[in-house]
């Protein structure tokens, strides 16, 4: 049962064309990565409008809060995973920890050492950080899916 990360030869943007299944996890995948900023936006204006709450605070409290429906929007819809939800919630609490922790590694790389726009740091975070996720989630998180053999063997065979 040994977990082959490499990708083969060919670019993983070619394998994605060329397995409509795989393009449509990804597009789902989209679609809750929105509802999640959607989410997370709205609960933020509300905390900080009808609270005492910070912005920072508010933050805090909404990604929390948004974390329960990432992980059953993804085991569910996105994934259709199989595997146990206990163990699967505990690896995506692993994997948001490590999400968080790419973004600001990026973020300082960019900013801070080599010294450019702050921009273009969220512009990396934004790019970087969900195609890291959508790995780690299909690999790692929700390994045990229902259509692994049909959606996830491209990455396998070289």
């Amino acid at each position: 049962m040994g977990r082959d990360w490499k990708f083969g030869s060919a670019s993983v943007g070619s394998r994605l064309c060329r397995n409509p299944a795989r393009l449509l996890k990804l597009a789902r995948f989209g679609f809750v990565g929105l509802s999640n900023g959607v989410i997370y936006a709205v609960m933020v204006v509300l905390l900080v409008s009808t609270t005492t709450l910070t912005p920072r605070l508010a933050g805090a409290v909404a990604y929390l809060a948004v974390v329960p429906w990432a992980f059953l929007a993804h085991r569910r819809f996105v994934f259709q995973s199989s595997g146990s939800p206990l163990a699967e919630f505990g690896r995506f609490i692993a994997a948001q920890l490590t999400n968080g922790a790419l973004s600001v590694a990026t973020m300082s790389l960019v900013a801070n050492t080599l010294g450019l726009w702050y921009g273009l740091g969220i512009l990396a975070a934004v790019i970087l950080v969900p195609l890291v996720n959508f790995l780690v989630l299909d690999r790692w998180v929700f390994y045990y899916q229902k259509s692994s053999d049909e959606t996830r063997r491209g990455f396998r065979d070289a």
